[in-house]
C-alpha cells in the first residue's frame, strides 16, 4: 500500500472543515486591518532562500528539500513564506505602488525536512502577514495586534506575546564582537550546531534548545545592553504603541527567532496550554535589510507567519459546529428522481443545500444516511407526492412531518432551519 510521506498527511473531510473555517477567521481579520491578499508559488530558486534566510540558519542547512529541474535550476520546496513574498514585491516592482505602505498577507504549505513530532511536520502551513515601505514603530505593534485579533477571534484568549529587539546593523557589530568573545571561551562546551553557529552568525547560538548549551551560555551578553539610541527609541516606540493597542506582553531579552533576515523588532505568539507540547503558535519581527538583499531598493518590511497545525491543536472546540446538507432528498421510483433533481436546483438557487443518494438503495438506508451525515432535514418523494405535486419534510430532530407543495418547500425548509 501506497502512504504518504513522513510528516505529510491528509486533511480528511471529519477535519477540513476546521481548517476552512480557520482559513475565513484569518481572512476576515486581515481585512479589516486593511491587509490585501497574495498568492504564491510553492517552488522558488533556492538562491531566493540562501539569500534571504540565511546560509547559518539551520532551514538552510539541514532542512529544504531542494532539487534539479529538467534544465538543471536548482529548485527548492519554500520553507518560509517571507523570502517568496518579497521576491514577488521585487519582482513585480510594488514598492511603486501608490498604496505604500503596503499590507499583504498570505497562507499555505511549507516544506522542511526535520524529525516529525508534536507541532513539527515535514509539509506544515502557516498564516503570513507582511508590511513593506514603514520603519516606524507602529507599524510592529501593529502587526502583533493583528495576531492578537485573530487569536481573540477564534477563542485563544490567552494568548500570550514575547517581545524583544535585536538591534540594527549600526549597533550589532559591537554586541557580535562581545559575543564572539564571550563564546571563544566556551566552545569546547558547546554543541557542534553551536560551533557552526560561531563561525556563520553566532546571534543563532540563542536558538540552541541543548541544556549543556544552555548551562554554557550563562551570562552571555546580551542585545539590549548594546543597543544604539535609535534602536533604544524605536522599541520604546513598539511598547508604547502595544499598550495603546492594549496588548499585554512579555520582555525575551534571549528571543532573536531563527532567520537571518531580523532587525529590531521580534516577538512570538505562546498558547499556555499548549506551549510545553509544541512551543510557540508563530511569530516574527522586522527586516528592514531583505528587500534590498533580494535586489530591490531599500525599503523596509515587518512580519510574521503563524503555525496553522499548532493553532488548530490549540482550538478545543471551534465555535462553529461541523457544516452539514441542509436537506437530504430520498426518492423511491425514477420519476421521484427527476423532480428531485429540477426540485434541488431550485433549492440551490435560494442557497440551500442539498443531495440525494446516488444508490439505488431504499427508504430506510435513505434515512439511516441522513442520520449518519447529521442532515437535519428530509423531503420524501414518492409515486403519491408526484401526483399532487408536494414532498413529506421530516425534521430529523423532532420528528416531525407535514406535507409541503413544491412552490412552498423553500421557504418552510429555510423556516425550519431558522
Amino acid at each position: 500500500m501506497i502512504t504518504a510521506p513522513r510528516g505529510m498527511s491528509d486533511i480528511l473531510p471529519q477535519e477540513s472543515w476546521r481548517w476552512r473555517w480557520l482559513e475565513n477567521q484569518f481572512v476576515a481579520i486581515c481585512h479589516l486591518f486593511g491587509y490585501r491578499e497574495l498568492r504564491l508559488p510553492l517552488i522558488e530558486h533556492t538562491e531566493l532562500f540562501q539569500r534571504g534566510v540565511g546560509e547559518a540558519t539551520d532551514i538552510v542547512r539541514k532542512e529544504m528539500y531542494t532539487f534539479p529541474d529538467r534544465s538543471d535550476r536548482s529548485l527548492t520546496l519554500r520553507p518560509e513564506i517571507t523570502a517568496g513574498v518579497v521576491r514577488a514585491f521585487v519582482q513585480h516592482k510594488l514598492y511603486n505602488s501608490e498604496v505604500m505602505p503596503l499590507k499583504l498577507f498570505t497562507y499555505g504549505s511549507l516544506f522542511r525536512y526535520e524529525r516529525p513530532q508534536s507541532g513539527r511536520y515535514r509539509q506544515f502551513n502557516q498564516f503570513d502577514i507582511e508590511v513593506f515601505g514603514s520603519s516606524l514603530p507602529q507599524t510592529d505593534a501593529e502587526i502583533i495586534a493583528v495576531g492578537m485579533a485573530f487569536f481573540q477571534q477564534i477563542g485563544l484568549t490567552d494568548t500570550e506575546v514575547e517581545l524583544n529587539t535585536i538591534g540594527c546593523n549600526v549597533c550589532r557589530p559591537q554586541h557580535r564582537q562581545a559575543l564572539m568573545a564571550f563564546l571563544q571561551e566556551r566552545l569546547p562546551h558547546l554543541c557542534s550546531d553551536c560551533h557552526s553557529r560561531f563561525e556563520l552568525n553566532p546571534l543563532r547560538v540563542f536558538d540552541c534548545k541543548n541544556d549543556n548549551c544552555q548551562q554554557a551560555l550563562t551570562g552571555i551578553p546580551l542585545m539590549q545592553d548594546y543597543l544604539c539610541q535609535e534602536c533604544q527609541d524605536h522599541f520604546a516606540g513598539v511598547k508604547l504603541y502595544l499598550d495603546y493597542h492594549g496588548i499585554s506582553y512579555t520582555l525575551n531579552n534571549r528571543l532573536v527567532r531563527g532567520l537571518d533576515y531580523y532587525n529590531r523588532t521580534v516577538f512570538e505568539f505562546f498558547d499556555p496550554q499548549t506551549r510545553a507540547e509544541q512551543g510557540a503558535l508563530g511569530g516574527g519581527g522586522r527586516y528592514d535589510p531583505l528587500v534590498a538583499v533580494i535586489g530591490g531598493p531599500e525599503v523596509p518590511g515587518a512580519g510574521f507567519g503563524l503555525g496553522v497545525e499548532r493553532i488548530l491543536t490549540a482550538i478545543s472546540a471551534p465555535k462553529l459546529p461541523e457544516p452539514t446538507c441542509d436537506l437530504f432528498f430520498s426518492t423511491v421510483g425514477k420519476n421521484a428522481e427527476y423532480h428531485a433533481i429540477a426540485l434541488m436546483r431550485a433549492l440551490r438557487q435560494e442557497g440551500i443545500s442539498c443531495e440525494m443518494d446516488l444508490s439505488d438503495r431504499g427508504l430506510r438506508s435513505h434515512m439511516r444516511r441522513a442520520d449518519r451525515l447529521q442532515v437535519p432535514l428530509v423531503a420524501i418523494l414518492g409515486d403519491n407526492e408526484l401526483t399532487e405535486k408536494v414532498v413529506i419534510l421530516r425534521n430529523m430532530q423532532t420528528k416531525e412531518q407535514i406535507t409541503v407543495a413544491w412552490e412552498d418547500l423553500a421557504a418552510q425548509v429555510l423556516r425550519w432551519l431558522r
